[in-house]
């Protein structure tokens, strides 16, 4: 008897290991679900992508990396509707991937180019889920943090509410992004059409993509966009963009649709961020030193002209899409006091000043001589591009140059010139 309890105490350790490991093996850890769903469906929105664009669904292990098991599907309708049936995963976590053409709420008009989309969800407790601009910028971020040991819940709430700070948008009991839907309203929706708009601005599918990615990467590790130049590209188009006419666009899609939609108000998350951003918005205008004729007569430097060999010069501008530039030309004009720039050493010629301008056709320049020859204005006709005139400055004489950009009343800035 004492032989076989000396037995029986090697045998019980061992048999403690086997229990441990055993146990380990269904360790909730592991988040091996071994679920099979009915479907799993939802909206893909930019705004929303077009019939027939592909879906890709791929599982993610705990630490959202791919399993290697993928379902493939497609937008089933203009609405950016998708439906997967029947399906089984091991793992409580996929990743949704969209690329397709889309509807552009702020054009109104179907993009030109393909974008592609992500989204990263746990289905455990539900199967319907959007892919939509927050899923997009969220997704480098949450999976960094979860690879730092972040568990998955934890780390979207922070990621969400990090990319919401961007924004200048702070509120509680936000839903997760998968499950916002920009034709609907609450504040949650808000928000996200409201970051929708500001991303997209004027540029174009590969001008986005761009920008989102390189967002991505600059909040990956510390969720802060520390990138001014990039911030100053969200802001910076806000003042082109008409609201009003936006809204109205995505009013139009969905009733082209048959969709009763709740457009939420997205315009006051748009004015907030205008109002309290860091980020400082560009006027969308910029001036080369010199242009197709010459050196440029706008540019911010140059002031004096009397060592000039040339007569001929440009009248040169860029102009983002929206843009509005005016120009207003005060021959022998040298009597205003309140100009500081320079030179300061102008006189008043014998002669009355001569310019003479030639606007070819594609030039982007209009022009109104009705208060000649006191003073010619001269306004662009085009933007999203660069815009070009010939101006000659002929014999000696003087100029006041008044440039008002984007329709303001006084002048953004004043130059004077001599030649």
């Amino acid at each position: 008897m004492k032989k076989l309890m000396k037995n029986l105490k090697k045998l019980i350790p061992f048999a403690f290991v086997l229990f441990v490991i055993s146990c380990n093996t269904d360790d909730p850890g592991n988040e091996i679900d071994n679920s099979e769903k009915d479907k799993i469906s939802g909206f893909i929105q930019k705004g929303p992508y077009i019939n027939g664009s592909p879906l890709m669904i791929s599982e993610l292990d705990s630490k959202l990396n791919p399993t290697g098991k993928v379902f493939n599907t497609q937008i089933t309708d203009n609405k950016g509707t998708f439906e997967l049936k029947d399906i089984r995963f091991e793992s409580q976590y996929v990743e949704l991937i969209a690329n397709g053409y889309y509807f552009n709420e702020n054009t109104g008009k179907v993009s030109k180019s393909q974008l592609t989309l992500h989204a990263i969800s746990d289905i455990t407790s539900s199967s319907s889920i959007n892919v939509n601009i927050l899923t997009e910028l969220e997704k480098g971020r949450v999976s960094y943090l979860v690879s730092k040991g972040g568990e998955f819940k934890a780390s979207k709430i922070q990621a969400q509410k990090e990319i919401l700070k961007i924004f200048e948008i702070s509120m509680t009991d936000l839903k997760s992004s998968e499950y916002l839907d920009i034709s609907k309203s609450g504040e949650d929706n808000s928000a996200l059409l409201a970051i929708s708009i500001i991303v997209q601005g004027n540029r174009t599918e590969a001008e986005l993509s761009e920008l989102i990615a390189a967002i991505s990467t600059d909040i990956k590790e510390d969720g802060i966009l520390d990138d001014q130049q990039l911030g100053q590209k969200l802001v910076s188009d806000l003042k082109f963009l008409n609201l009003p006419e936006v809204r109205q666009n995505i009013i139009n899609r969905y009733d082209d649709l048959g969709i009763k939609s709740e457009i939420p108000d997205f315009e006051k998350y748009i004015q907030q961020f205008t109002d309290n951003t860091k980020f400082i918005a560009t006027s969308g205008i910029e001036y080369a030193e010199a242009g197709k004729y010459g050196v440029n007569i706008l540019s911010t430097e140059k002031f004096d002209y009397t060592d000039s060999l040339n007569t001929k010069y440009s009248m040169e501008a860029k102009l983002a899409k929206g843009a509005s530039l005016k120009v207003v030309f005060y021959p022998g004009y040298i009597n205003d006091t309140t100009i500081i720039s320079e030179p300061k050493d102008i006189f008043i010629p014998s002669h009355y000043s001569l310019l003479y301008f030639a606007f070819y056709d594609n030039s982007g320049w209009g022009y109104n001589t009705d208060f000649y020859p006191t003073s010619t204005i001269i306004f662009n006709t085009e933007s999203d591009r660069s815009i070009d005139a010939e101006i000659e400055l002929a014999k000696h004489g003087s100029c006041k140059i008044e440039i008002y950009e984007n329709n303001q009343k006084t002048p953004t800035r004043i130059k004077r010139i001599k030649w």
